[in-house]
């Protein structure tokens, strides 16, 4: 018997061909490329380097967050000197108007001038300085070398540089000399000369070393 070919509907039949081109189409095409793959080395290398440039990238920030930091204590450490300086200037401000107050008082008050003194001299600085030597004086004027004794001590102890250190060294060894008490007039005197050699009082001052060496000690 002879084998008859039944062909598929006509949709199928287009289907089937378009099929086999397509097949044949890509059996033409080349073999796609595979992509290379990176060496295991490559890559250890390539994370390195972005490990690095992480770090890199972090150590800027650290340090420009520190240099920020450091900017700013200055300026405020800057802000707060200069604080600091206008208010000395402006103490020291009120202090010279006291000062010059109690100068003025001197004349015709003296008590009061003292009192003003005393308080000016509460202070530190140079006007405090000055107001305890002038307390000094006062002391003496009128009658007090004990009292001028302890001042002139305390004007030693705290303004060891002040301006008029030398005259109250001096000033210790002439008080003590005026009340009797010769050995701590020639202690004194020796202190001076200890400081001060080429002093205004030097030549004073070996005197009374040399005076209270020669006398003879009492019975």
């Amino acid at each position: 018997m002879k084998r008859v070919d039944v062909e598929p509907p006509g949709g199928e039949v287009r289907m089937a061909r378009i099929e086999r081109r397509v097949l044949e189409a890509a059996a033409k095409l080349p073999a796609p490329v595979q992509p290379a793959r990176t060496p295991r080395r490559a890559q250890g290398a390539s994370r390195r380097h972005t490990a690095l440039a992480f770090a890199v990238g972090a150590l800027a920030c650290a340090c420009a967050v520190i240099g920020w930091t450091l900017a700013s204590r200055v300026m405020q450490r800057r802000a707060e000197v200069a604080q600091f300086e206008a208010e000395q200037r402006s103490a020291e401000a009120v202090q010279a108007q006291a000062f010059h107050a109690a100068e003025e008082l001197e004349a015709g008050d003296p008590g009061a001038a003292l009192e003003a003194y005393r308080k000016v001299a509460r202070g530190p600085g140079p006007w405090a300085a000055r107001a305890l030597y002038n307390v000094a004086k006062l002391e003496t004027a009128y009658g007090h070398p004990e009292l001028g004794i302890a001042t002139a001590d305390e004007y030693l102890r705290r303004f060891p540089a002040g301006a008029h250190v030398e005259a109250v060294a001096w000033m210790r060894a002439e008080l003590f000399a005026a009340t009797g008490w010769d050995s701590y007039a020639a202690a004194a005197a020796r202190h001076y000369l200890e400081r001060f050699p080429t002093g205004a009082h030097a030549e004073a001052a070996q005197a009374k070393v040399q005076s209270s060496a020669s006398r003879p000690a009492p019975n």
